[in-house]
């Protein structure tokens, strides 16, 4: 037989390298790339006391200075057992910043551009780029004027460079724009109460002209025009401005909000003196409420609850308000008796003219309110308890018929007074 070895010789080779490169500003932050091969363990040491295992770690040098990095990669199996690489770190202290602005001339053919230098550099070992967007790239230190004939949009940019510094290079952008892009909008202002009117302010002052088209069928011209809004709705403005012969569409959404509407119930209409009456708020848009009645009351509640101390006819006002401080105000009057009363009716006719269809008590004042109806026979026909209800002529949803009808009611008001009444009433058709 043949007896045969097998010898792996291939072994550990350690590489390394570092993100975004190996020299910085302090605190400098490095992401460590581990490219070896045949390495099961890796140990890191980054020259400042600090060590890692991972496998591609990231550090933070804090302070200034050079850091010999070394990176460990081994296998206990492989035959060379371990190898090292080693970067060297630079974390330093002076950075560069680039910076620069533009003097801008027009006319309808031309742009004049000049660019200054606004840079923070060492001194005279730092080397600039412009690129002027137009194709056009220089290595002036600034202060120069260039040209462009063409309208359109140009990014601009300064690139700055410098060995000795710790940041290596910085950069600087700009988008000049000439003859196009030069109506970036307008700004409105305007009170919220109805009337609007809005004042629109226009951030291109230059334009040969203005064509404002307000979204309510309106239109005007100038640079800043006012428009008066007469109605609440959501509008969308457009400005067309021109200048050099281009014109430029911008849009913009306001919303004029509706102004509050004061209103409460009419009910009800009359009450009993030194009882609590209560009004119910039926008011839109708002989100504030102000009473006032005549006897020197007011609440600022919802819904009012107000006891009158007199007889007498009184006015009760409502103002109601929105977030935007718009208000209304209405306004009705209330009799105040001393006491409580009903009236009962004689006869209805139910028979779908819309006209004294129910069999209905008037009065006010009452707490309690029992109204029962009898036919001839006896028989309860209806009951209720609802002064505002009445009886609308049926029973078990049968029309009854012509003839007359026997009640009784018991009331009690809100002074506690009691009264039992007893009659007859006739249905007609």
């Amino acid at each position: 037989g043949t007896l045969k070895f097998r010898f792996d010789l291939s072994g550990v080779e350690a590489v390394s390298d570092a993100e975004p490169t190996l020299t910085g500003c302090a605190p400098f932050t490095v992401s460590f790339d581990n490219t070896s091969t045949g390495a099961i363990e890796y140990l890191w040491n980054f020259g400042d006391g600090d060590t890692s295992t991972a496998f591609e770690p990231t550090h933070i040098f804090v302070d200034v200075g050079v850091y010999s990095v070394q990176l460990v990669a081994s296998d206990t199996n492989s035959c060379n057992l371990a190898d090292t690489s080693y970067l060297t770190i630079i974390a330093g202290l002076d950075s560069i910043f680039a910076d620069f602005n533009v003097e801008e001339f027009t006319n309808c053919d031309t742009l004049w551009a000049t660019f200054n230098n606004l840079s923070e550099v060492l001194g005279p070992s730092t080397q600039y780029t412009w690129i002027l967007g137009d194709g056009t790239v220089l290595t002036d230190t600034g202060g120069f004027t260039h040209v462009y004939t063409s309208p359109g949009s140009y990014p601009v940019q300064l690139i700055i460079r410098d060995s000795l510094s710790c940041n290596q290079a910085d950069t600087a952008d700009l988008i000049l724009t000439y003859a196009t892009g030069f109506s970036s909008g307008f700004t409105v202002d305007y009170q919220n109460c109805i009337p609007v009117t809005a004042v629109f302010n226009n951030d291109y002052p230059d334009a040969e002209s203005y064509t404002w088209d307000f979204g309510d069928g309106n239109t005007g011209s100038g640079l800043d025009p006012s428009h008066v809004y007469d109605a609440a709705g959501t509008y969308t403005v457009t400005l067309v401005t021109t200048n050099c012969g281009a014109s430029e569409t911008v849009s913009d959404v306001i919303v004029v909000p509706a102004d509050p509407i004061a209103f409460f119930d009419d009910e009800p209409y009359a009450a009993i003196i030194g009882t609590p009456v209560t009004f119910t708020n039926l008011s839109q848009f708002a989100n504030s409420y102000r009473w006032n009645f005549s006897d020197g009351g007011t609440t600022a509640a919802v819904n009012a609850v107000h006891t009158f101390n007199g007889s007498g006819i009184f006015t009760v006002c409502l103002t109601a308000r929105n977030e935007f401080g718009c208000e209304d105000e209405y306004c009705r009057q209330i009799e105040i008796e001393f006491d409580g009363f009903i009236d009962v009716p004689t006869a209805f006719t139910p028979n779908g003219d819309g006209m004294n269809e129910r069999f209905l008590v008037q009065g006010f004042g009452t707490e309690e309110f029992l109204l029962r109806i009898f036919n001839r026979w006896g028989e309860l026909v209806y009951e209720g308890s609802d002064l505002f209800e009445g009886w609308d002529g049926t029973y078990r949803s049968k029309p009854q018929e012509m003839d007359v009808y026997a009640w009784t009611l018991r009331v009690k008001f809100a002074n506690n007074r009691l009264e039992e009444r007893q009659g007859n009433l006739t249905l007609l058709r």
